[in-house]
């Protein structure tokens, strides 16, 4: 049901929008207004915020830009040919005021989703920890529109990055819906040290899980993982692949050193690369802090390339 709800969202939505513009005929400027206004909306948040690359390819989300550009000029034409400001009816009323109210709604995410981009903190520079490569940012930001992590759990998730891999077609597998690891193009990639430290928590031997099926405990919520102290600040990297950790607990390693690969363990619903950091506060807790890769700021649908 989630995975039929996902699908909706990225191709059923925007085509339900553009045979609403198409097809409706609103009379009056406002019914007009309310449906350009709305639809539009709703159809931008989706360009900024919709994981194309897994829901069918990066480049989808340009026939977002067609929907846009179309429902602008549509809802401009109509608007000058309105003969009237506004319906009589209570009925065209309401819903008009509703369908204004999903607008503004809409246009408050696009908002936040352009400011999910701007960190506010200052970033540690990190070495991307992938190579040779395509990546996309699945989730990633400096709030709770575009990053998952952000707000919820620990706060040492707050600026986490979820990373995966574009392959052919700008895709991160082999066909529509693939549930196979094997499919994925970042499942065993390997994965490298983002920056000099000392190994101080690792955990292997979780299996990868079958696809989206999580069957894990709460103790192997993050999988195989590994935890570094990189001068004071805590790098975690999680979901590894089973048995594939290259160090032991209490090395020192380099930026470069191979560490592991990618996995799909622990609950991770697809093959991906979850990687944080975070610094002891005043409060001694530990929170996150933004990452930075050669002067890029990741964020959600940000595209990489090593």
């Amino acid at each position: 049901m989630e995975l039929l709800l996902f699908y909706f969202i990225h191709w059923g939505l925007p085509v339900l929008i553009l045979v609403a513009f198409i097809f409706l005929r609103p009379r009056s400027r406002f019914s007009i207004f309310r449906l350009f206004f709305s639809g539009i909306s709703i159809v931008w948040f989706l360009f900024l915020w919709g994981q194309w690359p897994i829901a069918a390819f990066n480049e989808l989300k340009y026939f977002i830009v067609l929907i846009i550009l179309y429902g602008l000029w549509k809802g401009f034409k109509g608007f000058l040919a309105a003969k009237k400001a506004f319906s009589k009816t209570w009925l065209s009323h309401i819903n008009s005021s509703l369908m204004l109210l999903v607008g503004i709604q809409f246009s408050y995410l696009i908002l936040q989703s352009y400011q999910g981009r701007i960190y506010e903190n200052d970033a540690i520079t990190l070495a991307f920890p992938l190579r040779e490569g395509k990546y996309y940012i699945a989730s990633g930001g400096s709030n709770g529109v575009l990053n998952n992590h952000y707000g919820r759990g620990s706060r040492t998730q707050l600026y986490a990055l979820d990373i995966n891999k574009l392959g052919k077609y700008s895709k991160v597998s082999h066909g529509l819906g693939s549930t196979r690891n094997e499919y994925h193009h970042i499942f065993g990639e390997p994965v490298y040290a983002p920056c000099n430290g000392k190994v101080i928590e690792i955990k292997d031997g979780v299996a990868d899980n079958l696809g989206s099926s999580m069957k894990v405990t709460p103790a192997d919520g993050q999988g195989n993982f590994i935890v570094l102290d990189c001068q004071g600040t805590v790098v975690s990297l999680v979901h590894l692949k089973q048995n594939s950790l290259k160090v032991k607990l209490g090395d020192n390693i380099v930026t470069g050193t191979l560490l592991a690969s990618v996995g799909n363990s622990g609950f991770s619903q697809e093959p991906h690369l979850h990687l944080q950091a975070a610094r002891i506060k005043g409060d001694s807790v530990l929170e996150g802090v933004p990452m930075e890769f050669d002067q890029i700021k990741p964020y959600r649908n940000m595209v990489i390339q090593y």
